[in-house]
């Protein structure tokens, strides 16, 4: 602006414009935006307990605006009667020696309102005057309870959201194991039926029928492998527990379209098995084992996640109301949790077992037995599982 250009008029209207705004620089309004946005009580007075500046949250909070607040006694105003004396002698200790207090204040707003704040009371210089003041800024209590709570909350959302993952990729992980002992157990089958192939003299009618199916093997295992990836990257960019169980789900059914494809592979095995006029009972009865072993496996896992999840909410509510880790109730809450997660380890272990016993089975019985193992197996932890949710609701 060109200030020699301006009439008497214009500088005096431009005069009245500055004097009338908080600050002239950018870094003097940076600071003042800074103040207006904090959650602290910002005040000033004078040796007399005249309040001189008035800002921050001292408006919304006390219930007085700057007018209304400025050249009032802050003693009188607002600091409750048993602290009114020790505010006064404090104030000239401020003033007089430079004293610094830090206090717990007992202040009321304007409807009356109780203010519980921690405050830092200094001296401080009147940059027009020289006058000393005493500077106080406040912060309410009960911000710091909101932002205790706020943080517990997602403290605990945090570790559901790490515990969900970490039980996702551990799944993923078994799914791939129990495909691959799937994939050995055909491949193991497509052997047996080779040799047979060779005694009948059909060895080469029987490699251009299983090439097609090595082929869609081959496919699904790659098509299975890129769907894992792409969710083992997905699941670890999620950052709230709903998406990350919305992530689940979604690999949960793609996953399960892939196995459908898988079963039409077995139905394939199964019809060249007939054309050599050969038992093929036992190929699919160990996969109709081992695809059922996988789906409640998932099931029970799942029920399983679900309760522990359920489990940590309690502990770290129960963290929340200061409750001692040696209490009664925290040693009942902690063993409650430490049992779902037993049952979990000894559920994929049961699984990892049965597979094994069925890669061997060769015969129609055997496959039979372990699938009356198998279901024995579920009902027992399943019910080991309701036990505890029971005890939970």
């Amino acid at each position: 602006m060109d200030y020699d250009k301006l009439t008497k008029e214009e500088l005096i209207s431009l005069l009245r414009e500055l004097e009338g705004q908080r600050a002239f620089t950018y870094e003097d309004r940076m600071k003042l935006e800074i103040l207006d946005q904090s959650p602290f009580t910002i005040w000033a007075s004078d040796r007399d307990c005249k309040i001189t500046y008035w800002d921050g949250q001292c408006e919304h909070l006390y219930g007085y605006t700057r007018e209304q607040a400025i050249g009032r006694d802050y003693v009188d105003l607002f600091v409750d009667v048993d602290e009114q004396a020790a505010a006064r002698d404090d104030q000239l200790k401020i003033i007089d020696h430079g004293e610094v207090f830090h206090n717990i204040a007992n202040d009321h707003g304007r409807d009356g309102n109780l203010l519980h704040l921690i405050t830092n009371c200094r001296r401080i210089h009147d940059i027009r005057t020289g006058e000393c003041w005493n500077a106080e800024m406040g912060l309410i209590i009960d911000y710091f309870e909101d932002e205790k709570e706020r943080l517990n909350q997602v403290i605990a959302e945090s570790r559901k959201v790490k515990s969900c993952v970490s039980q996702f990729l551990a799944s993923v992980n078994q799914d791939r194991e129990q495909f691959a002992d799937r994939k050995k157990a055909i491949n193991s089958s497509i052997r047996t039926y080779e040799r047979i192939a060779i005694s009948r003299g059909k060895r080469r009618d029987f490699k251009r029928s299983v090439a097609a199916i090595q082929e869609d093997i081959k496919e699904i295992e790659e098509c299975l492998n890129t769907t894992i990836d792409r969710y083992f990257d997905l699941i670890q960019t999620c950052r709230t527990y709903d998406s990350c169980e919305q992530t689940r789900l979604d690999f949960m059914n793609t996953y399960a379209e892939i196995l459908d494809r898988f079963e039409d592979v077995v139905l394939d095995i199964e019809e060249i098995a007939q054309e050599l006029d050969c038992s093929s009972s036992v190929v699919s009865g160990r996969d109709a084992v081992m695809r059922e072993a996988s789906v409640k496996n998932g099931v029970l896992i799942n029920y399983a996640h679900d309760l522990l999840m359920k489990a940590e909410g309690e502990i770290t509510e129960y963290k929340g109301i200061n409750a001692r880790a040696d209490s009664a109730r925290m040693q009942l809450l902690v063993g409650r949790r430490d049992r779902i997660q037993d049952i979990k380890e000894r559920i994929d272990a049961f699984v990892d077992n049965i597979y094994a016993q069925l890669l061997r089975a060769e015969t129609d019985d055997s496959v039979q037995q372990l699938r009356i193992t198998k279901e024995s197996g579920f009902k027992s932890f399943e019910s080991e599982l309701k036990a505890i949710k029971e005890e939970m609701d």
